[in-house]
């Protein structure tokens, strides 16, 4: 609990300090405003999720090296080390899941701010009854196309987050019984009677840490891949909401033109219409980078459960000499 404490304490004066370069004054954040307070929000979620895999291992662990210490082997040892780590294993799970849960909240904010723009720019139509039809198919299309590029790139999310998915659940389960096959061959030297003392009590501890940090490792590498995720995105978000205000403010000096009955709008028309084409086709050549998320995210979970199988070989080299040395 002291070593939590500690976490703990330093996370809050890293979090003081990391919020210190933004300043909540000003009537609106700037982009780099919002990724400074996106990576704070990333680092402080992944410091918490590590203290907490790191308050569970401490408790197992100790349990474990106090077994070994006093030669008290439960009948369901083994057993129970295998629920410890499936308890290790759905936390790092939950962690996930609620990066999952945060991911599809941000998409669907994205989604209603979108909207938003489309109902206010439908309202100017509405209330303007003098309006061309030009204009007013111009500003659904316009709105169509953000509509399908944003359902474009929410669809290619999904199939990267599925990909991701399924790569998590193979790291966790192969970490999670490649170690635990490890944890029980030590713990096989001790029955039906002990043999090897020595080996397992270096073995096992260290396996089921390693086996525990693994675990948390890979839950965040999703946590780490928000940074390109977030810069591939938030660049579109901003420029969506510039386009669709321009054509908004656009709409107000039609409005404006042909509430003055002396006025001849059609320059007005005209000048409405090219802004509205070109910003369609601005929108039109709108495509999300996804490669740079998908890479860091797909590479990170298969480095780490690289990482954790080449551990988990040396570990059971280390153990093999160990018993041949003390045979």
């Amino acid at each position: 609990m002291e070593i939590a404490s500690q976490e703990l304490e330093l996370m809050r004066r890293y979090m003081s300090e990391h919020l210190k370069r933004v300043d909540f004054k000003k009537a609106t954040l700037t982009l780099e405003d919002l990724r400074a307070i996106n990576s704070f929000l990333t680092d402080a979620t992944s410091h918490v999720m590590s203290t907490t895999v790191a308050v569970f291992l401490i408790s197992s662990v100790e349990k474990l090296q106090y077994y070994l210490k006093v030669l008290f082997l439960p009948p369901h040892m083994e057993a129970t080390e295998l629920k410890d780590l499936h308890d290790i294993t759905q936390i790092v799970r939950s962690y996930h899941e609620l990066y999952g849960a945060a991911l599809r909240t941000a998409s669907e904010r994205f989604l209603q701010k979108a909207s938003d723009g489309r109902q206010l720019l439908q309202s100017m139509l509405g209330t303007s009854e003098l309006l061309p039809e030009g204009l007013r198919k111009g500003v659904t299309e316009f709105s169509n196309h953000v509509d399908n590029f944003i359902q474009a790139g929410l669809d290619d999310l999904q199939a990267v987050e599925y990909r991701a998915e399924n790569r998590f659940g193979e790291a966790l389960q192969n970490i999670l019984y490649t170690s635990y096959g490890l944890v029980s061959s030590g713990m096989g030297m001790l029955r039906p009677y002990i043999r090897h003392l020595q080996c397992v009590r270096e073995l096992v501890p260290r396996a089921h840490t390693v086996a525990a940090l693994s675990l948390n490792s890979v839950s965040l590498c999703s946590n780490e891949a928000t940074t390109p995720l977030y810069d591939a995105t938030m660049m579109y978000h901003e420029r969506i909401r510039e386009l669709q205000h321009q054509i908004y403010q656009q709409l107000q000096k039609v409005e404006a033109c042909t509430k003055l009955e002396a006025e001849n709008c059609s320059s007005v028309y005209d000048e409405a219409m090219i802004l509205i084409n070109t910003n369609a086709d601005v929108v039109k050549n709108f495509k999300i980078d996804f490669e740079p998320y998908r890479e860091q995210l797909l590479s990170c979970m298969t480095s780490k459960l690289e990482i954790e199988m080449a551990k988990v070989l040396d570990m059971s080299l280390n153990f093999d000499k160990c018993v041949k040395i003390y045979k």
